[in-house]
C-alpha cells in the first residue's frame, strides 16, 4: 500500500497492489487554503489514533489495525521527484505494538479440538469448528444444535456494527436443513455499498435455488431434487475472490464472476430461515420463511445456531413462538384467527360450484367458520358454516329480505378440539361432510351462484360471532393454500397469524409495543402507548432523542448542560441522561456518565470489616455503558486513593470489576497488574513499592491513574479487604471515582 500527497498539486493519491485512486484536495489550492500560509508539524499515525492527540475535526470512531504491518517507509520533499526516505525512521511513541508478527495459533493458547482450524487475531484465537460436527468455543463438544421453524420465525445474525464495515473477497455460507415443505426462504445477505449485491437461497420445486449478483450480473445454480422428503440436505456457497462455489451434497456448480468486482460488502444484517419483507428481496424465488430443521449454520467460522443458544447478542430469533431447539417434523402449519373479527378472503372465479375443505379447532363453542354471498332466483342472500355447542350446521338463505333460511346439520362431541369440515356444491346439490360423515340436501329445485369472495373464518353479517382459534388444510376449489403465502397477503384482515395454535397474545408477539410501550386491545387490534418512553410510533420505535451529545453539537447545542441521549438510536437501549460538555479542548464534543460514588469515600480503618461498593451510573446499566464506550472516540475515568497508614495492596486486598462483562480490575490506570502509574517514572513513595500508600507513611500520600481501555471502564464494584495485622488507630483510606 501506498499513500502520497503532492501539496503543489493538491493531490492525494493511495495505491494498494495494482489499483490506484487520484483525489483532489481543495484544502492544498493555494487560493482556498483557509488562510493557513506557514508549514505546519505533522504527526503521522500508523495502525491507528492516539488517544492523546488532539485530533482536530475528528468526530466519529476509527478501529486501530488488528494484524502485522512492516516495511514502513515515511518519504518527504519539495516535490514528488525530490522524494527521499527518512533514516533512521524512529517512532517517537507508540501503544500496544510488539515485534515480530505473531501467530496465537502456534502458542499454547491454540485448544482448538483435532480437525477444527485455528484463526488468529493476534490478541486472541478463535476456532472454526466447519465440517467437523464439532461445537463449542473449542470445537470439543461432539454435538448440533438443531433449530425447528414453524414458517413464522427466522434468526438474524449481525455481521458487523456499521462503524466496522469491510470488503470480503472470501465468503461462506453452509447449514444442513431437513424439511417436507417446498417454496421456502433459506439464506438472504445483501448490500447497496459497492454496487446492488446479494446472495440469496431458496428451497423451490423442491430443488435448491440460488442467485447471487456482486454487482455487474446475475449467477444461478439449482441443485438437487426431492429436498422435500424430510431428509438431512447440506448447502455451502463458498465465494473465493474472482469465483463462487455452490454445493449441494454430492451436487456441485462452479461459477465465475462477472465484471471487475468480485469483493462482498453486505449490510450489517444477514438472515437465515427466512427473513423481513421477503417479497422485496432481489433473488429470492420463495417469499416464505423455512419450515422444518437446521443444523450446523455457519457464516464463515461462526457457528450462527450455537452462538444463538448461548446468548450471543449479534444473533436473534425473530418469531412468535419461543425458540424449539429440537429436532421435530412439521406436517402442518395451522392459521391463527386471534379475535372474532379476524378473517381471510378468496376471489372465487367459478359461481357454479364450490369445493371447501379445511380443519378446524375452536376456543369457544359457538363461531361463524366460512361465509359467502349468493344470488338466486328470489334474490340476493348468503350462506354460512356455524358452529354451535353440539353441531356443526351449514345455512342458506336465499334471500335477505325473507326470513326463510335452509339449514342441515351433523352433531359433534367436543365443539373446541379438532373437526374435519369438506363442503361441496355441484349440480344444485350441496354435500356437507363433517368429521368424514357427510349429509347431502336437496335444494328443492332452488340454485345460486356463488359470490365473488369467500370469507373464511368470519361472517360479514355476523363479524362478531367470528372464529376465534385455528384453521389448517385449507384448500378452495381444489387449491391448497398455502398459510405462510396467506398470513402476509392483503387477503388477511384482522390478526390472523402462525402460532402452531398456541394463542400467543397479540400483545406478546415480536414487535408489538417496544421500548416499554403499553399494549392493548382495542377494537380486535394492538394500540401502543408511548408516553414517557422516549420513543414515538405507531409501534413506540422511533427515538425522541441524539444519540451522542456530538450529534447535539452539530445541531447547534452550544451550552454545557445535562441532556437525555439514545446510544443506540431505535435499538433496545432505553435513553439515558448525561452530562453534555461542548466546551472542551481540541474541538471535540465530551459524553459525562456520573454515578453514585461520592468523592472521598472512606474505605479503609482499623474498625472496618471487609466491604466491596456496588456502583450504579446514572440511567446506565454495565451494557449500556458498554455500547457507549465502543461507538467513542476514547474514553477516560479518574481515580484515586488517599491514604495515611493504610495500603493499598491491589490484586490481594484491592480489585474492582468493570462494566466489560465483570472483568476484574487490580490497577489503578493502564499499568501492570498490582501497580500504580508512579511505579513507569519510579516516582513512588519508597522505592521497593509499585504504588506509593504501600509505603505504609504516617502521612497523607495518594496514588491515581486514569482507565482509559475498554475492558477496563465503567468500573461498577469495589472490593477492599482490611489488613488488621497492618492497620493501627490513625490508618485511614479513600477512595475516589471520577464519573465516564
Amino acid at each position: 500500500m501506498q499513500v502520497r500527497i503532492d501539496v503543489h498539486g493538491a493531490r492525494l493519491i493511495a495505491r494498494v497492489d495494482n489499483h490506484k485512486e487520484e483525489v483532489y484536495l481543495k484544502g492544498l489550492n493555494h487560493e482556498t487554503n483557509y488562510g493557513v500560509s506557514i508549514n505546519l508539524m505533522s504527526v503521522v499515525l500508523v495502525g491507528g489514533l492516539s488517544s492523546e492527540e488532539k485530533l482536530h475535526g475528528v468526530k466519529y470512531i476509527i478501529e486501530s489495525f488488528v494484524g502485522c504491518i512492516r516495511n514502513v517507509v515515511l518519504s518527504s520533499g519539495k516535490a514528488a521527484s525530490d522524494l527521499l526516505p527518512i533514516t533512521p525512521l524512529i517512532a517517537t511513541k507508540h501503544e500496544n505494538v510488539k515485534e515480530g508478527c505473531r501467530n496465537m495459533c502456534h502458542t499454547r493458547q491454540n485448544l482448538c479440538f483435532k480437525g477444527s482450524r485455528c484463526i488468529n487475531h493476534y490478541y486472541d484465537i478463535s476456532c472454526d469448528c466447519f465440517g467437523t460436527k464439532y461445537e463449542g468455543e473449542h470445537c470439543d463438544i461432539y454435538t448440533a444444535t438443531v433449530l425447528t421453524l414453524r414458517g413464522s420465525s427466522y434468526v438474524s445474525y449481525r455481521i458487523y456494527d456499521w462503524k466496522d464495515r469491510i470488503h470480503s473477497s472470501v465468503t461462506r455460507i453452509s447449514m444442513m436443513f431437513k424439511t417436507n415443505y417446498d417454496d421456502s426462504a433459506l439464506f438472504y445477505a445483501s448490500g447497496e455499498s459497492l454496487k446492488p449485491q446479494y446472495i440469496a437461497a431458496s428451497v423451490k420445486n423442491h430443488s435448491a435455488y440460488i442467485e447471487m449478483d456482486f454487482g455487474d450480473g446475475v449467477m444461478t445454480a439449482v441443485l438437487g431434487q426431492d429436498l422435500t422428503k424430510h431428509y438431512w440436505h447440506n448447502l455451502t456457497i463458498f465465494h473465493d475472490r474472482n469465483q463462487v462455489t455452490a454445493i449441494l451434497d454430492d451436487h456441485l456448480k462452479i461459477m465465475e464472476i462477472p465484471g471487475e468486482v468480485h469483493n462482498l460488502l453486505f449490510d450489517p444484517e444477514i438472515y437465515f430461515g427466512g427473513g423481513p419483507n421477503l417479497s422485496k428481496r432481489k433473488g429470492l424465488a420463495s417469499n416464505n420463511n423455512f419450515v422444518g430443521s437446521l443444523k450446523y449454520v455457519f457464516y464463515n467460522d461462526i457457528s450462527v445456531l450455537f452462538e444463538l443458544k448461548k446468548g450471543n447478542p449479534k444473533v436473534h430469533y425473530i418469531g412468535v413462538l419461543e425458540e424449539e431447539f429440537t429436532e421435530s417434523e412439521v406436517n402442518v402449519i395451522p392459521i391463527t384467527f386471534s379475535y372474532a373479527k379476524s378473517h381471510i378472503w378468496w376471489p372465487m372465479s367459478n359461481v357454479h360450484t364450490l369445493d371447501l375443505k379445511f380443519d378446524f379447532k375452536s376456543s369457544k363453542a359457538t363461531a361463524v367458520l366460512a361465509y359467502s354471498e349468493v344470488k338466486t332466483s328470489e334474490g340476493l342472500g348468503f350462506w354460512e358454516i356455524r358452529l354451535a355447542t353440539d353441531r356443526l350446521s351449514f345455512e342458506l338463505c336465499p334471500d335477505v329480505t325473507s326470513n326463510i333460511t335452509h339449514s342441515t346439520y351433523i352433531r359433534i362431541d367436543n365443539p373446541t378440539s379438532w373437526h374435519a369440515i369438506h363442503l361441496t356444491y355441484e349440480h344444485n346439490e350441496i354435500k356437507f361432510v363433517v368429521d368424514f360423515r357427510h349429509e347431502v340436501t336437496q335444494l328443492y329445485g332452488l340454485s345460486f351462484n356463488v359470490g365473488d369472495k369467500l370469507i373464511i373464518g368470519s361472517s360479514l353479517k355476523a363479524a362478531a360471532s367470528g372464529l376465534v382459534g385455528c384453521l389448517r388444510d385449507l384448500k378452495i376449489n381444489g387449491v391448497e393454500i398455502e398459510p405462510r403465502f396467506l398470513v402476509k397477503s392483503e387477503r388477511v384482515v384482522g390478526d390472523v397469524s402462525l402460532d402452531n395454535c398456541k394463542y400467543v397474545d397479540p400483545c406478546k408477539k415480536p414487535n408489538t409495543c417496544e421500548h416499554g410501550g403499553k399494549c392493548s386491545v382495542k377494537d380486535d387490534g394492538i394500540q401502543c402507548e408511548c408516553k414517557d418512553t422516549g420513543y414515538v410510533g405507531k409501534n413506540c420505535h422511533f427515538t425522541k432523542f441524539r444519540k451522542t451529545c456530538e450529534e447535539l453539537a452539530l445541531l447547534g447545542y452550544s451550552k454545557s448542560d445535562v441532556y437525555s441521549i439514545d446510544i443506540d438510536g431505535n435499538g433496545v437501549f432505553p435513553p439515558a441522561r448525561v452530562k453534555c460538555d461542548f466546551q472542551s479542548l481540541a474541538n471535540a464534543t465530551k459524553t459525562i456518565v456520573e454515578h453514585n460514588l461520592p468523592s472521598q469515600v472512606d474505605v479503609r480503618s482499623y474498625k472496618d470489616e471487609d466491604f466491596s461498593f456496588h456502583i450504579q451510573y446514572r440511567e446506565f446499566s454495565a451494557a449500556m455503558l458498554q455500547e457507549l464506550i465502543s461507538h467513542s472516540l476514547y474514553c477516560t475515568q479518574y481515580i484515586k486513593y488517599d491514604c495515611i497508614k493504610a495500603p493499598l495492596e491491589l490484586h490481594s486486598a484491592t480489585w474492582f470489576k468493570s462494566s466489560s462483562n465483570n472483568n476484574t480490575v487490580d490497577s489503578l490506570g493502564e499499568v501492570k497488574r498490582g501497580t500504580c502509574p508512579c511505579a513507569l517514572k519510579d516516582s513512588c513513595e519508597g522505592s521497593k513499592h509499585s504504588c506509593s500508600c504501600d509505603a505504609n507513611v504516617n502521612r497523607w500520600v495518594s496514588d491515581e491513574g486514569y482507565f482509559k481501555e475498554p475492558p477496563n471502564l465503567g468500573i461498577t464494584q469495589m472490593y477492599f479487604l482490611q489488613q488488621k495485622e497492618m492497620l493501627d488507630e490513625e490508618s485511614q483510606g479513600r477512595i475516589t471515582l471520577g464519573p465516564l
